[in-house]
């Protein structure tokens, strides 16, 4: 904002030198608005995923990273059937194989929020097509 530049230019000139950074803070500090929660930015993160993945779309630009970057996306912010739903749905059509840090991805998330029965689940899954999660200790 215009009052913020305002005072940063009257602090330096006001000084021979540079400004302290104490007396600079109140001008660079930014406030969030009282809209903007961590719910907020998860819906909005997840939106923007959503979009950038229908332009990688319709430019037959979907691959691995693509889709495992959504997966994260979703993944991150709970949402745990959009994350499902990509894993089963959107790496098919794709003709892309998920990897294992995909699986993990999933694994993670369904430990995370106690769904352990899915994640179970998911693990048996995986395996039975003789591959293993890429599980951190």
């Amino acid at each position: 904002p215009l009052n913020r530049v305002l005072g940063i230019h009257n602090e330096f000139k006001s000084n021979l030198g540079s400004p302290s950074l104490i007396s600079l803070i109140p001008y660079v500090r930014q406030t969030m608005p009282d809209f903007i929660d961590g719910g907020w930015l998860k819906r909005v993160n997840r939106e923007n995923a959503d979009f950038a993945l229908q332009h990688a779309k319709e430019a037959q630009l979907v691959d691995s990273a693509v889709l495992n970057s959504v997966v994260e996306v979703q993944a991150k912010a709970g949402a745990i059937d959009q994350a499902i739903g990509l894993y089963q749905d959107e790496f098919p059509l794709a003709n892309v194989e998920p990897t294992a840090y995909t699986e993990r991805l999933l694994f993670q998330m369904l430990v995370d929020n106690s769904r352990l029965s899915r994640a179970l689940a998911l693990k048996h899954s995986v395996e039975s097509r003789s591959r293993t999660i890429d599980i951190p200790s």
